[in-house]
């Protein structure tokens, strides 16, 4: 049998290194009893009164009489020093590798009430695609009225557009709008029942929840080992954040609570407008001693994801095709503010003759008769002017929250390392946390000047 050195282990322990396999936490009498090693350690003898839990290579009992006392010189063993990687008996798990890692942060909840304003203009199109519809082309938003002279048709006090004061011209838009919107939640619902769909304040809450579970993937490649102290530096371990992944379940023939893949969207973070690449960082961290095993403390840093790019992107991009159409049927899909303007103002197949202002124009005046001044080329003007300007001013109001460099940071918090898997007992380590105990993100965003911590927790397991 080959005995570890227990002089060196002490001495690390005493110098605040992790003497490669050292459990200090576990006191120096676990000999006594009550006191007993966890699995995978040994109670290694340092002296008659002092015993230290160490790191197996079985995790197989020894007795205490078979150890070498370390308070005689002439009773070492057949010592190695405790930081030899070839010794099985006192190896700390290897880190080196490339583990893939899940993050889930929540995206909406604490936000700053003026990023909120502007979020909420976005699923208001959702909750009410009409009124935010009619609102956004003629109404008091940071958008301006891009419906011009439209407007006074639309409104009974044009300077005060609301939606409790409605005229007779926008009762038959208000139709119109409505049959459109209709036919896209029936068209796109995946359920067998359509009306399952149908519910746009449901589904806005959908969007919301899907947000507060906002999902990305990365790798963490490690190339080295940490020093004696458990450190790793800069540079010794570097993140690739290369996937955005939302859950939509709506009509899905699947269960959320059972199945984590159930409704999840996947695309590239180099599809995302305003990132264009997986995002990737260097990052500071230490192995620290846990009970038992280690655990991973990564330093706080920055990433250059983008709260605003990400949100609209996930709103265009993914709840959009997903609510409204997503192409499958052989229509364009919608997944753009301006794709839906258009959709819901000449239905989906104007979108594949770029002729919905036109449609749309055509169907007011054929119900309206003749108005003074009203004429088909005013709807389509108003029309393609709220396309044209309302879709990029919503996309630069979110995208426009990102404008503080470094915005993006994440680590893991003060004295809550991730602790680190060994489960097969190889001397290396599995993963990090698990998917049902996922470790905790110390998260920080600041949008538009003003900062909030999102709740976000990661999970991984080495490829």
């Amino acid at each position: 049998m080959r005995y570890v050195t227990v002089q060196v282990l002490v001495t690390a322990a005493l110098l605040g290194g992790l003497g490669g396999c050292l459990l200090p936490e576990r006191g120096d009498d676990c000999f006594k009893e009550g006191r007993a090693c966890p699995t995978g350690y040994l109670c290694v003898a340092a002296s008659e009164s002092r015993s230290f839990c160490v790191l197996g290579s079985q995790g197989d009992d020894v007795p205490s009489a078979d150890l070498p006392d370390a308070t005689d010189p002439g009773d070492a063993g057949t010592g190695t020093d405790a930081d030899d990687p070839a010794d099985p008996g006192c190896t700390q798990p290897r880190l080196v590798g490339t583990y893939d890692l899940t993050s889930t942060f929540d995206m909406v909840s604490g936000l700053h009430p003026a990023v909120a304003t502007v979020l909420n203009l976005v699923f208001g199109l959702i909750q009410n695609p009409t009124g935010s519809l009619l609102l956004l082309m003629c109404g008091d938003t940071p958008c301006g009225a891009p419906g011009g002279g439209l407007c006074d048709y639309l409104f009974t006090d044009p300077d005060n557009p609301s939606l409790a004061s409605l005229a007779t011209v926008v009762t038959i838009a208000s139709a119109i709008i409505d049959a459109n919107l209709s036919a896209l939640l029936a068209d796109a619902c995946p359920a067998a029942d359509p009306a399952v769909c149908a519910n746009t304040v449901q589904i806005a809450g959908d969007v919301g929840l899907s947000l507060r579970k906002f999902q990305f993937r990365s790798t963490m490649t490690c190339t080295k080992e940490a020093d004696p102290d458990g450190l790793l530096a800069m540079g010794d371990c570097r993140e690739v954040w290369h996937t955005v992944v939302l859950r939509w379940t709506l009509g899905k023939d699947c269960d959320p609570l059972d199945d984590d893949q159930c409704g999840a969207v996947a695309l590239s973070m180099s599809a995302v407008p305003g990132i264009g690449n997986a995002v990737a960082a260097n990052i500071e961290a230490q192995l620290v001693p846990g009970k038992p095993g280690y655990g991973l403390a990564i330093l706080k840093h920055s990433l250059g994801l983008k709260y605003g790019a990400l949100a609209s992107f996930a709103i265009e991009r993914i709840h959009l095709p997903q609510i409204f159409g997503n192409g499958e049927d052989g229509l364009p899909a919608v997944d753009s503010y301006e794709d839906l303007f258009g959709a819901l103002l000449g239905g989906r197949a104007c979108l594949l003759q770029a002729n919905c202002c036109s449609e749309f124009a055509k169907t007011v005046v054929a119900q309206t008769g003749t108005l003074p001044g009203l004429t088909a080329s005013l709807i389509e003007g108003a029309c393609e002017a709220l396309i044209q300007t309302g879709g990029a001013c919503l996309r630069d109001l979110l995208i426009g929250l990102d404008a503080t460099p470094q915005s993006f940071q994440v680590g893991t918090p003060a004295g809550a390392p991730c602790p680190l898997q060994d489960n097969d007992q190889d001397t290396r380590f599995d993963g990090l946390g698990t998917r049902e105990a996922p470790c905790a993100w110390d998260a920080q965003v600041t949008l538009g000047g003003s900062s909030f911590n999102p709740d976000a927790g990661f999970w991984g397991v080495r490829q």
